[in-house]
């Protein structure tokens, strides 16, 4: 678009290399120098009202502009569409655009997460469709416009934004009510297809359950792959086989193809490319990091019972004689607000062990450590 952008972070990473590669100005390390002759400063919620480098900012009357809204703003002058939800975004919104890219088209993206198929967390198409990650955490999923809303499931969670399950929902409403043109839901999550029937356009549903639009059954699950039919509007498009595991892939899977098909998409050829495009997960979900000495080791983001649970599930088809997990809460607030419901999504592993919290820029809250997690394991009968 012929911007001039530079940034900053406290620590950089491998992404901060990628950036410079796209001649991008990275410092490392926040410093009010880095504003002269900037017109416009992000700022992502990791970054504290009180740092000297937004203060400045403030002070010289930059505008400001969370990550968030800016996201949004890209979304609502495009034909995006917006994958949300508590889980399966990343995976679904990969799973997406590779499937727009397969079928012909040429989509632009932005995703919390990459696989090797996309090569980075963002690309520029040729068209007016992009497709994106909207994260509800911060709130600034209400701001978002697009002509697709794929809204996977809503679980209690970002307590430490919302007051309250009713806040939460409301933002997720909020979304529901500006989609432009379509909107596609899991039926199988009862927050969400509650959320839904605030919808004021064409409604797709997807998932399991016997009355939706585009359901899989006959489902098969094992160590490796992932294999179902799959119904389409009471039409049976045959059996898709998936090489990657998990019956919560499927419905990622399933998301993905109700994304498209919901953009109008002939479904014979979506169905047909569906395989190949869900071939990959994105970057640290169920990703195998090493191998040694017969011993698999698993780096999975999941840091949600729910999330937990199936990440398990998945680990257990693998039939290996032992399964320990070395678990990082994250955040304190999450870790506070969901304790009790910690250890039941344990059940299937031999082993845990429980690192300290992640703070992820929060500061320390009573009874959102590891200890009071240990406590809720011990509360719940976990020797």
């Amino acid at each position: 678009r012929g911007w001039q952008v530079s940034g900053c972070d406290v620590s950089c990473n491998a992404l901060a290399t990628w950036l410079g590669s796209a001649d991008m100005t990275v410092f490392i390390g926040h410093d009010p120098a880095h504003l002269e002759n900037i017109d416009r400063v992000i700022v992502t919620p990791a970054v504290p009202m009180d740092e000297p480098e937004r203060q400045a900012a403030m002070l010289r009357k930059i505008p400001i502009f969370s990550r968030g809204e800016v996201l949004a703003s890209l979304v609502n002058v495009s034909r995006g569409v917006a994958i949300c939800g508590a889980h399966g975004k990343t995976t679904t919104s990969c799973f997406t655009t590779r499937l727009l890219q397969l079928l012909g088209r040429s989509p632009s993206w932005c995703i919390g997460g990459t696989t090797q198929q996309l090569g980075g967390v963002a690309g520029v198409g040729s068209g007016d469709l992009l497709v994106v990650e909207a994260d509800e955490s911060d709130g600034s999923l209400a701001c978002y416009r697009p002509a697709v809303t794929v809204l996977n499931n809503i679980d209690l969670d970002h307590l430490e934004h919302f007051n309250g399950e009713e806040a939460l929902l409301d933002c997720f409403r909020q979304v529901v009510k500006q989609t432009r043109d379509a909107l596609v839901v899991c039926r199988d999550n009862p927050r969400a297809w509650q959320v839904a029937q605030s919808a004021g356009v064409p409604l797709l549903d997807y998932g399991t359950h016997e009355t939706a639009q585009l359901r899989a059954t006959a489902i098969q699950v094992d160590a490796t792959q992932a294999s179902f039919e799959v119904i389409f509007r009471g039409l049976s498009y045959g059996r898709v086989v998936l090489k990657i595991s998990g019956q919560h892939n499927i419905l990622n899977a399933l998301g993905a193809a109700a994304a498209v098909l919901a953009l109008g998409l002939d479904p014979v050829p979506v169905f047909a490319f569906l395989p190949e495009a869900c071939t990959q997960l994105p970057g640290r979900r169920f990703e195998t990091i090493a191998m040694k000495d017969g011993v698999r080791v698993i780096a999975d983001y999941a840091h949600h019972p729910v999330e937990l649970s199936a990440a398990l599930a998945m680990a257990r088809l693998q039939q290996s004689q032992r399964l320990v997990v070395v678990f990082q809460p994250h955040r304190y607030t999450r870790t506070r607000a969901l304790g009790p419901s910690f250890p039941a999504a344990f059940t299937a592993a031999d082993e845990v062990i429980l690192l300290p919290v992640y703070a992820a820029s929060e500061p320390l809250l009573l009874g959102g450590t590891s200890a009071d997690l240990y406590a809720q394991f011990r509360e719940q009968g976990f020797s």
